[in-house]
């Protein structure tokens, strides 16, 4: 038998110990889309005249000081869907979306028509999330489709979890 067998844990000393390091993470903090459909436990979708949206929740641990929410585009017409900009605005601030320059060079690729893509958005929010996310928050995409600029602007209530 291995050494450690020998030695033999309390009940209660091992459950003291699994409360403890239950205690020790960060709480979760997140805002969901106001009046969007639940379609798993993080994401929500909407339909729009000519394309879908399912994007996921805002949030993340308590201590950290950056978004990356995943935007998923259906793009249901013949031209290609553009997101042009993103804009998240919380506690009187706004903070501007930036591409991931792993995978777009200069700015959002345009999804085609007919097809459906992830977009990367990152917000750099310079404070921990739960000093952001408070009040109103609000999601604005600026995009192009069929040659016609559209905003997009998606309220966030918070969710306890």
């Amino acid at each position: 038998m291995a050494r450690w067998f020998k030695y033999k844990i309390r009940p209660q000393l091992l459950t003291l110990l699994l409360v403890l390091t239950g205690l020790s993470c960060d709480p979760g903090y997140y805002y969901v889309p106001k009046d969007w459909t639940r379609t798993d436990g993080k994401h929500f979708s909407k339909n729009f005249d000519s394309f879908d949206i399912t994007i996921s929740d805002l949030g993340g641990l308590v201590g950290t000081t950056y978004l990356m929410p995943e935007v998923i585009i259906e793009n249901r017409t013949k031209s290609p869907f553009v997101l042009t900009d993103g804009l998240l605005k919380a506690n009187g601030r706004v903070y501007t979306a930036k591409w991931t320059e792993q995978n777009y060079k200069n700015g959002w690729d345009p999804i085609p028509g007919g097809e459906k893509r992830n977009l990367e958005l990152s917000f750099d929010l310079n404070k921990p999330v739960n000093e952001v996310l408070k009040g109103e928050v609000e999601l604005v995409l600026s995009v192009r489709v069929e040659n016609e600029v559209k905003e997009i602007n998606i309220p966030f209530v918070e969710e306890s979890r």
